[in-house]
Protein backbone atom coordinates (compact mmCIF):
# COMPACT_ATOMS: atom_id res chain seq x y z
CA UNK A 1 0.00 0.00 0.00
CA UNK A 2 2.98 2.51 0.65
CA UNK A 3 4.62 1.58 -2.63
CA UNK A 4 1.25 2.17 -4.60
CA UNK A 5 0.68 5.49 -2.51
CA UNK A 6 4.11 6.45 -3.73
CA UNK A 7 3.97 5.73 -7.25
CA UNK A 8 0.77 7.36 -7.74
CA UNK A 9 0.48 10.48 -9.69
CA UNK A 10 -1.46 13.20 -7.57
CA UNK A 11 -2.22 15.27 -10.98
CA UNK A 12 -3.72 11.67 -12.56
CA UNK A 13 -5.78 11.23 -9.04
CA UNK A 14 -6.98 14.58 -8.92
CA UNK A 15 -8.55 14.25 -12.63
CA UNK A 16 -9.89 10.97 -11.90
CA UNK A 17 -11.63 12.15 -8.45
CA UNK A 18 -13.57 14.68 -10.68
CA UNK A 19 -15.52 11.44 -11.84
CA UNK A 20 -17.30 10.90 -8.61
CA UNK A 21 -20.24 8.74 -9.28
CA UNK A 22 -17.32 6.25 -11.27
CA UNK A 23 -15.62 5.71 -8.03
CA UNK A 24 -19.26 5.14 -5.83
CA UNK A 25 -20.43 2.51 -8.67
CA UNK A 26 -16.93 0.75 -7.92
CA UNK A 27 -17.15 1.24 -3.64
CA UNK A 28 -21.13 -0.12 -4.01
CA UNK A 29 -19.96 -3.11 -5.62
CA UNK A 30 -17.34 -3.96 -3.16
CA UNK A 31 -18.82 -2.71 -0.45
CA UNK A 32 -22.94 -3.97 -1.38
CA UNK A 33 -23.02 -6.75 -3.81
CA UNK A 34 -20.01 -8.83 -2.76
CA UNK A 35 -20.85 -9.06 0.87
CA UNK A 36 -23.94 -10.17 -0.42
CA UNK A 37 -23.16 -12.49 -2.74
CA UNK A 38 -20.74 -13.79 -0.12
CA UNK A 39 -23.37 -14.47 2.32
CA UNK A 40 -25.65 -15.54 -0.43
CA UNK A 41 -23.79 -18.82 -1.26
CA UNK A 42 -22.67 -19.46 2.33
CA UNK A 43 -26.19 -19.46 3.31
CA UNK A 44 -27.19 -21.56 0.08
CA UNK A 45 -24.77 -24.00 0.56
CA UNK A 46 -25.45 -24.68 4.25
CA UNK A 47 -21.57 -23.76 5.54
CA UNK A 48 -20.86 -24.56 8.67
CA UNK A 49 -20.67 -21.15 10.85
CA UNK A 50 -16.59 -20.64 10.84
CA UNK A 51 -16.51 -21.10 7.38
CA UNK A 52 -19.37 -19.19 6.51
CA UNK A 53 -17.75 -16.54 8.35
CA UNK A 54 -14.70 -16.83 6.48
CA UNK A 55 -16.61 -16.72 3.19
CA UNK A 56 -18.03 -13.58 4.44
CA UNK A 57 -15.16 -12.38 5.58
CA UNK A 58 -13.50 -12.94 2.23
CA UNK A 59 -16.51 -10.98 0.73
CA UNK A 60 -16.43 -7.74 2.45
CA UNK A 61 -12.46 -7.24 2.47
CA UNK A 62 -11.20 -5.15 0.12
CA UNK A 63 -9.04 -6.19 -3.31
CA UNK A 64 -7.09 -3.17 -3.12
CA UNK A 65 -3.43 -4.01 -3.12
CA UNK A 66 -3.56 -7.12 -5.33
CA UNK A 67 -5.96 -4.92 -8.36
CA UNK A 68 -3.95 -2.03 -8.05
CA UNK A 69 -0.91 -3.93 -8.40
CA UNK A 70 -2.19 -5.83 -11.64
CA UNK A 71 -3.23 -1.99 -12.86
CA UNK A 72 -0.40 -1.05 -12.25
CA UNK A 73 1.84 -3.81 -14.30
CA UNK A 74 -0.98 -3.63 -16.86
CA UNK A 75 -0.46 -0.47 -17.97
CA UNK A 76 -4.10 0.20 -16.89
CA UNK A 77 -6.26 3.43 -15.29
CA UNK A 78 -4.49 3.52 -12.19
CA UNK A 79 -5.37 6.47 -10.33
CA UNK A 80 -9.04 5.23 -10.91
CA UNK A 81 -7.99 2.09 -9.43
CA UNK A 82 -6.59 3.57 -6.88
CA UNK A 83 -9.18 6.28 -5.75
CA UNK A 84 -11.93 3.64 -6.17
CA UNK A 85 -9.76 1.45 -3.87
CA UNK A 86 -8.51 4.25 -1.31
CA UNK A 87 -12.37 5.60 -0.78
CA UNK A 88 -12.77 2.18 0.03
CA UNK A 89 -10.08 1.83 2.39
CA UNK A 90 -10.53 4.68 3.90
CA UNK A 91 -14.27 3.52 4.35
CA UNK A 92 -12.99 0.39 5.94
CA UNK A 93 -12.07 0.56 9.65
CA UNK A 94 -16.09 0.93 9.88
CA UNK A 95 -17.68 -0.69 6.49
CA UNK A 96 -16.20 -3.99 6.93
CA UNK A 97 -16.22 -4.92 10.53
CA UNK A 98 -20.10 -3.60 10.18
CA UNK A 99 -20.48 -5.99 7.30
CA UNK A 100 -19.28 -8.97 8.97
CA UNK A 101 -20.65 -8.25 12.15
CA UNK A 102 -24.22 -7.87 10.69
CA UNK A 103 -24.08 -11.05 8.04
CA UNK A 104 -21.50 -13.08 10.00
CA UNK A 105 -22.30 -12.16 13.58
CA UNK A 106 -25.64 -14.78 13.27
CA UNK A 107 -22.99 -16.94 13.18
CA UNK A 108 -20.48 -16.49 15.31
CA UNK A 109 -19.33 -13.39 18.04
CA UNK A 110 -17.24 -10.77 15.72
CA UNK A 111 -14.38 -8.76 17.50
CA UNK A 112 -15.47 -5.86 15.90
CA UNK A 113 -13.30 -3.19 17.22
CA UNK A 114 -10.25 -5.78 17.27
CA UNK A 115 -11.09 -5.50 13.27
CA UNK A 116 -11.15 -2.21 13.03
CA UNK A 117 -7.88 -1.39 14.76
CA UNK A 118 -6.07 -4.42 12.54
CA UNK A 119 -7.92 -2.74 9.20
CA UNK A 120 -6.30 0.86 10.16
CA UNK A 121 -3.05 -0.18 11.20
CA UNK A 122 -2.23 -2.67 8.54
CA UNK A 123 -3.89 -0.74 5.39
CA UNK A 124 -5.24 2.48 6.23
CA UNK A 125 -2.17 4.39 7.59
CA UNK A 126 0.30 2.40 5.11
CA UNK A 127 -1.57 4.05 1.74
CA UNK A 128 -1.54 7.15 3.98
CA UNK A 129 1.65 7.80 4.97
CA UNK A 130 2.72 6.29 1.37
CA UNK A 131 0.69 9.24 -0.50
CA UNK A 132 2.20 12.00 2.41
CA UNK A 133 5.66 10.55 1.12
CA UNK A 134 5.04 10.73 -3.00
CA UNK A 135 5.37 14.65 -2.37
CA UNK A 136 9.39 14.12 -1.15
CA UNK A 137 10.38 11.62 -3.47
CA UNK A 138 9.57 13.41 -6.26
CA UNK A 139 13.06 13.93 -8.02
CA UNK A 140 13.11 10.43 -7.57
CA UNK A 141 10.07 9.24 -8.92
CA UNK A 142 11.44 11.58 -12.00
CA UNK A 143 14.55 9.87 -12.06
CA UNK A 144 12.84 6.19 -12.19
CA UNK A 145 10.48 7.43 -15.19
CA UNK A 146 13.57 8.54 -17.33
CA UNK A 147 15.40 5.27 -16.35
CA UNK A 148 12.23 3.59 -18.00
CA UNK A 149 10.97 5.94 -20.51
CA UNK A 150 7.83 4.08 -21.93
CA UNK A 151 6.40 3.77 -18.12
CA UNK A 152 4.29 6.49 -18.76
CA UNK A 153 2.81 5.92 -21.93
CA UNK A 154 -0.52 4.16 -21.51
CA UNK A 155 -0.67 0.94 -22.47
CA UNK A 156 2.68 0.00 -21.22
CA UNK A 157 2.88 -3.46 -19.67
CA UNK A 158 5.90 -4.44 -17.60
CA UNK A 159 6.53 -8.13 -18.13
CA UNK A 160 7.01 -9.78 -15.46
Amino acid sequence: MFALGVVLNPEELKDTLRHPVRIGLGVFTQYVIMPARAFGVATLLGLPPAVAVGFIIVGCSLGAMASNVIVYLAGGAMAFSIAMTTVATFMSPLVIPTLVETLGGRLLPIPFCNMMQTILLRVVVPLGLGMYRHRYLGRYLVLARELDPGADRPGHHYHL
